[in-house]
Parts: structure tokens; sequence; C-alpha cells
């Protein structure tokens, strides 16, 4: 006849610390993803925030504003060369980049999926929207005619 004797108490003991143990690692690492998802979302907005206090500032001074659907495009003065150049933020496959004069590259946002420009009486409106879904829009008041 077999014996049914059940667990021991150290099988149940060892059970009930592994499995703990594989509770206690799990709650670990879910707070970790979650807090790793909010630094990635404030570095997102941080570098948003430091997107726009850059346009703003160069649209100050700026002049013969243009947008079109993926481009906004100014004429600003450079005091080094005393030469007018014209500045450019375009997306570009999934970034939003810079130029100046139509040369160089200056990725000035990344991971972005969408971006529109769009000028209506001296408002520029610029919405982008991210690869994990955030969407962002500004607006900013722009002289359309040269400032000169």
């Amino acid at each position: 006849m077999p014996r049914d004797d059940g667990f021991s108490l150290l099988e149940v003991i060892i059970t009930l610390s592994i499995l703990s143990s594989c509770v206690l690692l799990f709650s670990f690492a879910i707070s970790q993803i979650q807090t790793t998802r909010s630094q990635i979302k404030d570095e997102r907005q941080i570098e948003w925030h430091l997107f726009i206090n850059q346009l703003e500032y160069e649209l100050q001074d700026s002049g013969n504003v243009t947008a079109s659907r993926n481009k906004v495009s100014f004429d600003i003065y450079d005091p080094e060369d005393q030469r007018i150049k014209t500045v450019s933020y375009e997306r570009y496959f999934q970034i939003i980049r810079r130029q100046v004069g139509s040369l160089g590259h200056q990725p000035i946002l990344l991971e972005v999926s969408a971006a529109e420009f769009s000028l209506l009486e001296e408002t520029l409106t610029i919405q982008v929207e991210c690869n994990n879904g955030e969407e962002y829009s500004a607006k900013f008041r722009v002289n359309e005619k040269d400032s000169g």
C-alpha cells in the first residue's frame, strides 16, 4: 500500500521562500519599469521645452518667416558675419533638425513620428507627435514680412 504523507514542513517552508522571492523580484522589476518610463517621459518633455525655447529665442529678431507642412524657415542677422542667414527647422526622417543656410544637420528633437508647421496671420503653430504617442504643440507670434 502506498504511503500518502504529503509535504513535510521543511518542503513547505522552502517552497514558500522561493515563491515569496519570485514575487518580491517581480514587484521590484515592475517598479523599476515604471520609474524608467517616468524618466523617459521627463526627458522627452525637457527636450521639447529646450526645442521650444531655442526656436522662440531665434524667432524674436527674425524676419521673412515661411512655413510649409514639414518645414519652417526664417531670416536672422548673424553679427559675426554681419550677414542675414536663413535658419530652417524641418522634419527629417524621425527627427526635427536645424539648418543654417541649408547647411549642416543639427538634431533638435528626436523620435518624432509626425510634425506639422503652419503659419496663419503671423501665428506659427507647431504640432509634434513622438514615437511613444505623446503629442506636443506650441504657438508663436512671428513677423512674416522682412524685419529690416
